[in-house]
């Protein structure tokens, strides 16, 4: 299965958001867009270019440097987060798109920060909310780590056992 993000930049072609702002191409050379730079002023000869593929635009503008997909180029012009980005390519695929899971970075962060029993659960959330990320994402390494240290985690939770917990978050982390 295709993951969330290759998903939704195969619906959302580059040229459509350029052309929903009146801007259009200069040049066409096959699947090349060639544009003058939305990102940056002052293009004065086009430099922005967009590749067309089925499976996902990318674009990458020889004056400022700047590239990425559609995700990159909606977060540029509308200087928003990628969270928000992704929220404005997703509902223009019509694609359904949980915001929340996006809320947190892929890394469970700074373990040492879950040093009582109190923490446990909010530890337990941001594991939780990892693997739902990565499942949206179709990030499948993660989502086995995960998967393979979960009866490890659960006992660690039950048993009540935070340093136990805070190895494995460390496992499933990579260090």
């Amino acid at each position: 299965m295709k993951g969330f993000i290759t998903s939704l930049t195969s619906k959302v072609k580059i040229a459509d958001v350029l052309n929903e702002r009146s801007i259009t191409p200069n040049k066409q050379y096959g699947d090349k867009l060639i544009y003058k730079c939305p990102i940056h002023k002052g293009d004065n000869s086009p430099s922005f270019y967009v590749y067309q593929k089925d499976y996902g635009d990318d674009f990458f503008c020889y004056g400022c440097k700047s590239g990425g997909n559609v995700i990159k180029l909606v977060q540029l012009l509308n200087n928003c987060s990628s969270k928000d980005a992704i929220k404005i390519v997703s509902d223009k695929a019509g694609v359904s798109c949980d915001p929340y899971i996006y809320d947190m970075d892929f890394d469970i962060g700074d373990i040492k920060d879950y040093d009582s029993h109190e923490d446990m659960d909010s530890l337990m959330l941001s594991i939780t909310l990892l693997y739902r990320k990565s499942c949206h994402m179709g990030m499948s390494e993660m989502v086995n780590n995960i998967d393979k240290f979960w009866p490890e985690v659960d006992r660690a939770y039950w048993n009540m056992n935070v340093a136990r917990l805070k190895e494995i978050v460390k496992w499933i982390n990579g260090r």
